[in-house]
């Protein structure tokens, strides 16, 4: 199984108008607007030096995958490292909830832009708000650092305060938790 590992950032957005402006403008595409269904499962506590641990069954449309993930900050983003499963047979999903309970649903419409490595996520999180978010994959001759402090000076102006946490914990306890100014 192979491990992708992404550099991020998320913050609060209030207009999306002038944001889709920007990535038109730098050469990225629309791909699509979905509906995501994100159930987080419980996981034993083995909180540590490097970060944090999530586990999620993600539905969209037709398609269920389930993505686990170590996530970490650093200098301002967050880095995950993450493996991805696509569940033909849902099954196995009614074992995981039984086995480990289901801890939070995020249930958002995404806006999806992408230009290279690059994915841009227009959110809409229910209970929550308006999101953005920026995943830089790491690949080959990419300087994802730079690529998330282009795109961070180029949005700044547009976007409020910016997230450290999940969407799980923003729906659980509320979105004025982990965030820090722009």
């Amino acid at each position: 199984m192979s491990v992708h590992m992404n550099r991020e950032i998320k913050a609060f957005c209030p207009d999306f108008v002038p944001v889709r402006r920007i990535l038109r403008e730098s050469g990225a595409s629309f791909i699509e607007t979905k509906r995501q269904l994100d159930c987080y499962y419980r996981l034993p506590d083995l909180e540590s030096e490097a970060g944090t641990r999530r586990f999620k069954l993600r539905s969209e449309n037709e398609k269920t995958e389930l993505i686990y993930y170590r996530d970490h900050h650093e200098t301002g983003t967050r880095i995950s490292e993450f493996q991805l499963w696509q569940m033909p047979n849902r099954e196995i999903l009614e074992v995981l909830d039984a086995v480990l309970g289901v801890r939070v649903v995020v249930r958002k419409k995404r806006e999806l832009w992408h230009l290279d490595n690059i994915k841009f996520n227009l959110d809409c999180v229910e209970g929550v708000g308006q999101i953005f978010e920026l995943e830089a994959q790491q690949m080959d001759g990419r300087d994802i650092v730079g690529q998330v402090e282009e795109y961070r000076s180029r949005l700044s102006p547009y976007l409020g305060a910016y997230i450290t946490c999940s969407n799980e914990n923003l729906v659980e306890s509320g979105p004025s938790s982990s965030m820090t100014a722009p």
